[in-house]
């Protein structure tokens, strides 16, 4: 890669608002860039600082489902929500809500009511119960039937994943995820995993992990779930979890896999974790390339720096296309 290219990089972001704190290219499985930029009126950032994924975290659920159903703890994507907590369920009439399955959750078309009208949003912060929570208040449409952005459909995904596995979703993250890659989880050093008032850990955000942990997850995506000659994710899943599976819409203009943002860039395929004021990792598989930025925790400005730092630098760096 051109180190001229890449170095231009530090003006952008010197330059180019809003605030970006790290930016972490790998190339071929090597560490080509990595930035932690300095603002005096944010906490200072290096590569052992853990950071908030925001929902980027529901990339992660989406391999932790991948891995489940490798391990054998979950059957298909197209069992339902209702089999996991079946409790819950003595007292629901509404028939649409019985059919929403694993697979509705992870496109973001359960019908569930989308983040944009407040749901589950503060709201759901209110609730003791957020899986009763869910229940009680009104589905927006028939599952399959739209693209509708839901935090809570994902959390319901964690709550699956605890109730298929016997274990919480942060203990097998960490057998499964976590130890395979490297990744440590070290609460002292600023490790969290956010939980609901359930202690189920929470599905759409709350998740810090640090810069080059996030490179190894969209590595991992990026290799179709192989990591250091071992199958993590079924082949056939995580394919399909970074193809468009709905066409997706807000909060990004892009389409949807799995928990995974898919649109074209530059003339090239790209997928991506995406969270809240400028988190962001972004995978160019026939690059063989991976992108991650963080941004401090800062209200989102309208400008998406992953919209402009691949084309405009590191799509022009690679020498080899």
């Amino acid at each position: 890669m051109d180190a001229d290219i890449l170095a231009g990089i530090d003006t952008y972001i010197d330059t180019t608002p809003p605030d970006l704190n790290t930016v972490l290219i790998i190339r071929h499985g090597a560490i080509v860039f990595e930035r932690y930029y300095f603002k005096p009126y944010y906490p200072e950032f290096d590569r052992q600082s853990y950071q908030l994924f925001h929902s980027m975290t529901k990339s992660v659920i989406s391999l932790l489902i991948g891995i489940a159903l490798q391990q054998g703890f979950l059957q298909s994507l197209d069992q339902r929500w209702e089999e996991f907590t079946p409790e819950y369920f003595v007292h629901t009439t509404d028939l649409r809500k019985h059919q929403i399955t694993i697979r509705h959750l992870l496109k973001m078309t359960s019908g569930l009511n989308p983040d944009y009208l407040g749901y589950p949003g503060y709201e759901r912060y209110k609730s003791d119960d957020w899986i009763r929570f869910a229940l009680e208040h009104p589905i927006r449409a028939e599952p399959e039937q739209f693209f509708m952005y839901s935090s809570l459909g994902s959390h319901l995904l964690s709550v699956i994943l605890t109730q298929a596995a016997g274990m919480s979703t942060l203990e097998f993250a960490r057998q499964f995820l976590f130890a395979p890659l490297g990744i440590a989880s070290d609460e002292e050093r600023g490790f969290l995993w956010e939980t609901d008032p359930r202690g189920y850990a929470i599905g759409g955000t709350g998740l810090r992990l640090r810069a080059r942990d996030a490179a190894k997850l969209g590595y991992l995506a990026l290799n179709n779930g192989l990591w250091a000659g071992q199958q993590l994710l079924p082949i056939d899943y995580a394919q399909e979890a970074t193809r468009e599976q709905s066409k997706g819409g807000y909060p990004e203009a892009s389409g949807y896999g799995y928990q995974w943002w898919i649109e074209e860039q530059a003339g090239y395929h790209s997928f991506y974790a995406a969270g809240f004021g400028g988190q962001y990792i972004q995978v160019f598989p026939e690059l063989d390339t991976i992108i991650v930025m963080f941004a401090p925790d800062e209200p989102a400005t309208g400008v998406y720096h992953r919209q402009f730092i691949p084309s405009l630098f590191v799509i022009p760096a690679i020498q080899d296309r």
